[in-house]
């Protein structure tokens, strides 16, 4: 990975906005100020540098604290363009798979809420390292939901997801913060 001190030379980065500019733009295709990076086909900016893609969050990182961690680095709002400073964490695998959405397989609309066949229920479940936690059943999926919400406070604090689809405590995305241009294919 490229040193804090050479990126600093090639990118300026705003921790306010996330965006990263051109300082020494050396490719034809790249001008001095202009914004650096693009967003691929799952959200995610990435910017070349000296022939190596880089992602803008962990970018960022290195800008800002001068390390390269280890363990990932998390978009609290759960925006992956969205490469704030103060939108950026430190997580564990673990952590960061708690701040994980809703599954497409979802037919309720609430996390961790399915429907109890038997009883017509909706029945609440949490899975906290690999183990799968029963909350209950109930009669709405909001109160399912509720009950989902409360544990995963509980069990993942600030890493935890509501059902309603935002961070506990974050933003929706903003779309604004996406760079440079789309990726083709």
């Amino acid at each position: 990975m490229i040193a804090q001190e050479r990126l600093k030379k090639i990118l300026n980065y705003d921790p306010e906005t996330g965006i990263f500019r051109w300082i020494d733009a050396k490719n034809q295709s790249q001008l001095n100020g202009e914004i650096a990076g693009s967003p691929d086909t799952r959200g995610w900016i990435y910017i070349g540098i000296e022939g190596k893609k880089y992602a803008a969050h962990r970018l960022a990182w290195l800008y800002v604290y001068g390390e390269r961690p280890e363990i990932d680095i998390d978009h609290k709002n759960r925006c992956r363009s969205d490469n704030r400073i103060d939108n950026l964490r430190l997580a564990t695998k673990n952590q960061n798979q708690h701040n994980q959405g809703i599954s497409r397989a979802n037919k309720t609309g609430f996390k961790g809420v399915c429907i109890h066949r038997p009883s017509g229920k909706y029945q609440s479940q949490i899975k906290h390292f690999g183990k799968k936690i029963y909350l209950g059943l109930f009669s709405s999926p909001e109160d399912a939901s509720r009950a989902y919400e409360m544990a995963a406070l509980k069990l993942f604090g600030e890493f935890s997801y509501n059902t309603k689809g935002n961070h506990h405590g974050a933003q929706k995305c903003c779309h604004h913060h996406i760079q440079g241009r789309p990726r083709s294919g």
